[in-house]
């Protein structure tokens, strides 16, 4: 499952459950019965019964994946019921409750409740360490770890743990495999979080080279990353520079067929922002009318958020009477979605005059 969501100016885009196709095998004894006579037949019988149990306990492995890849909560937390049920028999090698473990991170990362979430994947990324097992598991284990967090704003923790998962990969894989693609591109933004833009920038480099410019494999992916990148030099106040990354990202959206979601709305709002730094005013108007036509049929707090987000450009910049316009004018089509969600609006305005950002992005989680 890829999930899509932006932060603080830069889109994020995680693989939190589509390495887990591959699970790994439970440890099992194998017999030998020929010629055996000193197998003590009690010991002989514990171990197939614990044998059994982890056949039955990677099933309900494997059924919790395929409910949290549907999106079915109802039956994601009933596997989740029976896995924790089967963990509490104390017959369950380590190994297999380690992956239990991760996939019981996974749901609750999903869920949103991410110290739940991080105190999971420990126990399975611990119960890995004292194997020395440095599998494609706990390469994920320690990446989804770096992923809630981030949801906590912990980006130094968020450092730490995709390092780690990046670094495994590069052994079992190779430091050039597209495998690494998801770390890299993850440390963009754990380095935006933590403003170390050149260091998010060289990073999100490396990841580019790594596809070697396959958009038609990882179109998605390279778009993500040009955005990411021209939010960095943004940041930098090298508009010149962002501007470039954020027009190949938008020619990749054309070229490569990609939906027009949230992601390429935010781009849009994006380049009408920085070609407002750049004194190309036309051009800023232009894309910020682009922005507002892709998403007029939608009373979202998207379409209240691209307003508002240039409307704070605008004010900062000095033009308060065209900010108050844009405001003034956007409150006849947030009418309907304001009697929803109570309140929305007056916080928005409560934060302009304070505000420094860019931009005001909107979090999507699920």
């Amino acid at each position: 499952m890829t999930v899509f969501y932006r932060k603080s100016g830069v889109v994020i885009v995680f693989m939190l459950l589509g390495w887990c196709n591959n699970l790994q095998p439970a440890e099992m004894t194998i017999f030998q019965s020929v010629h055996t006579i000193t197998d003590n037949p009690v010991q002989e019988s514990e171990k197939k019964k614990n044998n059994i149990s982890a056949q039955n306990l990677d099933k309900l492995n494997s059924g919790l994946l395929a409910a949290m890849t549907q999106s079915d909560t109802v039956k994601s937390r009933l596997y989740v019921n029976s896995i924790l049920k089967k963990l509490r028999e104390n017959n369950i090698d380590n190994l297999t409750a380690s992956t239990s473990q991760f996939y019981i991170g996974a749901y609750y990362l999903l869920k949103g409740s991410n110290s739940e979430a991080i105190n999971w994947f420990k126990l399975s990324s611990s119960l890995r360490r004292q194997m020395n097992r440095d599998d494609e598991i706990q390469a994920k284990c320690l990446f989804n770890l770096g992923l809630a967090y981030y949801y906590l704003g912990d980006y130094r923790s968020m450092e730490q743990y995709i390092l780690e998962s990046v670094e495994i990969d590069q052994k079992l894989f190779g430091e050039s495999s597209p495998v690494l693609l998801k770390g890299l591109s993850t440390l963009v933004s754990a380095y935006f979080g933590l403003n170390e833009y050149n260091k998010a920038i060289s990073y999100g480099n490396s990841a580019l080279k790594l596809i070697n410019g396959d958009k038609g494999k990882y179109g998605a992916d390279i778009a993500i990353l040009y955005i990411n990148i021209g939010a960095c030099y943004s940041r930098l106040s090298d508009y010149s520079k962002a501007v470039l990354y954020l027009e190949k990202a938008e020619s990749i959206y054309k070229e490569s067929s990609l939906r027009e979601d949230e992601n390429y709305i935010n781009l849009l709002n994006t380049l009408a922002v920085t070609y407002f730094f750049l004194g190309m005013n036309d051009k800023s108007d232009l894309y910020f009318k682009k922005g507002i036509e892709t998403i007029k049929s939608s009373n979202s707090v998207l379409s209240l958020n691209l307003i508002n987000s240039f409307a704070i450009v605008l004010g900062n910049a000095g033009q308060v009477r065209k900010g108050e316009s844009l405001i003034i004018n956007s409150l006849t089509k947030a009418k309907n979605f304001l009697v929803r969600i109570p309140g929305n609006m007056s916080k928005s305005l409560k934060t302009m005059p304070n505000t420094s950002e860019h931009s005001n992005w909107i979090q999507k989680r699920h």
